[in-house]
């Protein structure tokens, strides 16, 4: 018989809007950037994409999202 592991459990990713101090970095929401990426070019898009301070805090990079975008579109 094969020693076969138990099936990973899916990772709860966190939405975290950092309490820092001092003037908070303002960054692209990644998957609001990526929707408009497709119809408009990169200067476009950087203009029109909402801004945000919130990310996930689970992901290696800790990408920004808005929390529209965090709901419906990241695990």
């Amino acid at each position: 018989m094969k020693n076969i592991p138990p099936n990973p459990r899916k990772r709860v990713h966190t939405f975290i809007k950092p309490e820092v101090p001092g003037k908070k970095k303002m960054r692209p929401c990644k998957r609001c950037y990526n929707k408009l990426r497709e119809t408009v070019s990169s200067r476009e898009a950087d203009k029109k994409v909402r801004h945000v301070i919130s990310c996930c805090d689970d992901c290696p990079q800790k990408p920004a999202y808005c929390l529209n975008c965090f709901n419906t579109g990241h695990i």
